[in-house]
């Protein structure tokens, strides 16, 4: 978590090579990005920020977290945490009767993407989505 100019974001970067082969040579689960263009600053909404996410990240911090939800399961073949979450969203999304097989957890991050993007006041504010 970073600030910058009273705006709050997760800074998604690249761990160093090294220190990623040696936490798999150790059986630790790694952090790593799929492509540069995942590389990227995410903002935190202010009502997460008010809902008291801030103080989920410290929490976790000072008990030596790696992860910000580190409570969330991770997939066993891949070693992988966000297969579980897109389960339960894409449940979520058929539970609320949207069955358009166009519409599934990916489209749902490229639809906000591209809102933001068209919106003026989110240009103005977050230049980078």
């Amino acid at each position: 978590m970073r600030e910058e100019d009273g705006i709050w974001y997760i800074a998604i970067e690249r761990d160093p090579k090294r220190q990623r082969l040696e936490e798999e040579a150790e059986g630790r689960t790694t952090k790593r990005v799929k492509t540069r263009t995942s590389l990227r600053n995410i903002p935190v909404h202010r009502l997460a920020v008010e809902a008291g996410f801030l103080n989920l990240v410290e929490r976790n911090r000072a008990v030596g977290a790696e992860w910000i939800f580190e409570t969330l399961r991770t997939y066993k073949k891949y070693n992988d945490r966000g297969k579980n979450i897109s389960r339960k969203l894409m449940a979520a999304i058929r539970g609320a009767d949207i069955t358009d097989i166009e519409y599934v957890y990916h489209s749902f991050r490229h639809s906000l993407k591209g809102k933001l993007r068209d919106d003026p006041e989110t240009r103005r504010n977050f230049p980078t989505c």
